[in-house]
């Protein structure tokens, strides 16, 4: 089925971003997303009108986004092994901006299709039992996410048939 809620992030400048979000509420249920919205858009709502307390014992979005600073530092960062990702993503970018500046095109680059790009994003929850051990666990989580991204690939999403 189609995600319930679309958001694009767009920069305005060096430290603002405009979100535009819509919800699809299939026709004839009520739009109870907007009517009465999870703990994570309130706080988002409602940001700095929480009391700070309550902000620090159940900190949202809205306080992951702007107790980074206006400009995060990344140095100035505490890291863990679930960041992993970040690490690398950044990594990457620093590598692709490096190659620009040297007149090179970034790794990953696709330039000789022309046509638009197809992007899709989902939420999945599944139940998985751990699988016993760290060890066995990393790779099951591994193997679970290589899983499901060659699903998406093959029937993306957006794409299901039966979806509206």
């Amino acid at each position: 089925a189609l995600p319930r809620i679309f958001r694009w992030r767009v920069p305005k400048n060096d430290t603002e971003t405009l979100e535009f979000t819509f919800v699809r509420v299939p026709e004839g249920e009520e739009d109870e997303y907007t009517k009465n919205p999870g703990f994570a858009v309130k706080a988002q709502l409602e940001g700095r009108d929480r009391p700070y307390e309550e902000r620090q014992r159940y900190p949202a979005d809205y306080d992951a986004q702007v107790g980074q600073r206006l400009i995060a530092r990344h140095a100035l960062e505490h890291l863990a092994t679930t960041d992993r990702g970040v690490i690398q993503m950044r990594r990457i970018m620093r590598e692709g901006i490096r190659a620009v500046v040297r007149g090179e095109d970034p790794k990953g680059l696709d330039t000789l299709g022309g046509g638009p790009v197809s992007t899709y994003g989902n939420d999945t929850i599944l139940r998985v039992a751990c699988a016993g051990s760290e060890e066995a666990d990393r790779d099951l989580v591994r193997e679970t996410g290589l899983r499901l991204a060659s699903g998406f690939l093959e029937r993306p999403p957006s794409r299901v048939e039966g979806s509206r």
